[in-house]
């Protein structure tokens, strides 16, 4: 069993990790838009570049902050505390190498067969479609760990004598 100030840093830890995705994943929409653009202006419509400045940064904080801040702060458990600090490292990391793949430009075409482009070389999808896991991976073991802890107390409590 973990001491009560070593949950408390774990879990601000991976908090302040996940956080940290939010504005690497928006810088990385906006690398992904300018490659795009750079590669594909005389040919397809320009990708709109998001505005990036510190209040948009700060809200992107906010936003993945509160996202996943209940499975952070309320799990109970080592190991579902140990695992949310594995799952925002490996998020943060991916986030960081996001910053090198998303300025890739298209490789052959600006235009698919529906005449739209579908972002394929940036990896800002496959990165979306991981976040959407690790995110349910969050909320399914934080209830987990909640019905454990409901179970037991249950039993205790039920078994108690009259």
């Amino acid at each position: 069993m973990l001491p009560r100030h070593v949950k408390f840093l774990i879990r601000a830890c991976s908090l302040g990790a996940f956080s940290l995705t939010g504005p690497l994943l928006l810088q990385a929409n906006v690398l992904a838009a300018k490659a795009y653009n750079e590669a594909c202006s005389h040919v397809a419509l320009a990708w709109p570049v998001p505005e990036v400045g510190i209040w948009s940064s700060l809200l992107a904080v906010g936003v993945v902050g509160l996202i996943v801040l209940l499975p952070l702060a309320c799990s109970r458990s080592n190991s579902v505390i140990g695992m949310n600090l594995v799952l925002s490292i490996t998020m943060l990391v991916l986030a960081c190498r996001l910053q090198a793949t998303a300025g890739t430009p298209p490789y052959y075409n600006c235009y698919t067969n529906a005449g739209t482009y579908e972002d394929h070389v940036s990896g800002l999808g496959d990165y979306d479609m991981w976040a959407l896991l690790v995110l349910i991976v969050l909320y399914v073991t934080f209830f987990v760990d909640w019905l454990a802890w409901f179970i037991r107390r249950m039993t205790v409590f039920l078994s108690r004598p009259v």
